[in-house]
């Protein structure tokens, strides 16, 4: 039976499963997490081995199952996979990193290396959606960029375009959302102020097809998309801007909220918007948890384990996968007045 955690006006929380991946002895920790379908694709690390890339059956969220791993050969490497459920795209997360690796996950049991991209820049973010990989890239003195790759095959990637930033100060560029209504956009935060929406329709040359100016007295850090909204965190202000991505041509910041306690930075949080974009869940890493609903009041649980380090996190069918170093993953259900959870 599943413990309730909180019930909170007409919403609960419930632990469904809680899976310690790796060795324990050696106080491991999971510090990304992504959900595609029935699997759930999670990066392990400890303190005596590099990094692992753990692939679960979470069909049944109350009896996770670990299927498979892939070992990327390099510390707190970070990554995405596509829709099909057959290809992860690792960026490598040194500082002075330039590669990305493409793996095929057909065979969950044993994933191969398919191909390497060697970039001639930091990679930061990546993002994929069907036959393409875009991959943001930070010089050490020039304008970032997003390179976007062919993937049609994973074997041979080929070049298809580049977008650069046409604001300064674009270091902050370091995250990239897909559109959720519309394949031919992606959205993005850069150079502090700018909530950008980039057409790629044609990849060989994307273009700035909208833009909302934040106000000077807060910046922009990461953004998260779902349905017809766009959450955004600021790095100087505890703030989260909610934008309507409705029309890519005209962004606008529809309401924001203050929820952050204290002096806890934003950019700590992990976050995650429902599919439908009207619920936002966040975590921090001083193990409180935050879930609200965009036209709400959000509210404070922090029946969480205390002093947990949250790192990650997906909001999917209900369900929220959190990525909690030193506590391996957990998942937990969210319902409304006992139906399935918010959309």
């Amino acid at each position: 039976m599943p413990s309730v955690v909180r019930v909170d006006r007409n919403v609960r929380f419930l632990l469904l499963s809680h899976t310690f991946i790796g060795a324990a002895a050696v106080h491991p920790g999971i510090d990304d997490v992504r959900v595609m379908g029935r699997y759930a694709y999670v990066s392990y690390y400890d303190d005596a081995v590099s990094q692992r890339i753990y692939i679960l059956d979470v069909a049944d969220p109350a009896t996770p199952a670990v299927l498979g791993h892939y070992d990327p050969s390099d510390y707190w490497p970070f990554f995405e996979v596509n829709a099909a459920n057959t290809l992860l795209a690792v960026g490598l997360n040194h500082s002075t990193s330039k590669k990305v690796l493409l793996v095929d996950v057909t065979t969950k049991a044993s994933p191969t290396l398919a191909a390497t991209i060697t970039e001639a820049d930091k990679v930061v973010a990546l993002a994929i959606r069907g036959n393409y990989l875009y991959v943001v890239c930070v010089p050490a003195a020039a304008a970032s960029y997003i390179h976007i790759w062919d993937i049609t095959t994973p074997g041979t990637p080929s070049d298809a375009g580049t977008y650069t930033y046409s604001h300064s100060g674009n270091a902050e560029a370091h995250c990239l959302a897909l559109h959720p209504m519309n394949a031919n956009y992606l959205v993005n935060v850069e150079g502090g102020k700018y909530l950008d929406i980039i057409d790629v329709t044609t990849p060989a040359s994307p273009t700035l097809a909208g833009e909302y100016t934040c106000g000077t007295t807060f910046s922009y850090a990461q953004v998260w998309a779902q349905g017809n909204r766009a959450v955004a965190t600021s790095s100087t202000r505890l703030r989260l801007s909610v934008c309507d991505i409705t029309t890519p041509a005209t962004p606008a910041e529809v309401e924001f909220f203050v929820p952050m306690p204290g002096t806890l930075s934003v950019t700590s949080y992990a976050m995650a918007i429902s599919p439908g974009g009207k619920w936002v869940f966040a975590v921090s890493g001083d193990g409180n948890a935050y879930i609200w609903n965009v036209e709400g009041t959000p509210y404070i649980d922090t029946t969480l384990p205390p002093g947990t380090t949250f790192l990650d996190c997906v909001f999917q069918r209900g369900l929220v996968f959190l990525a909690a170093d030193k506590q391996g993953l957990m998942i937990y259900g969210v319902v409304q007045f006992g139906t399935p959870g918010p959309d």
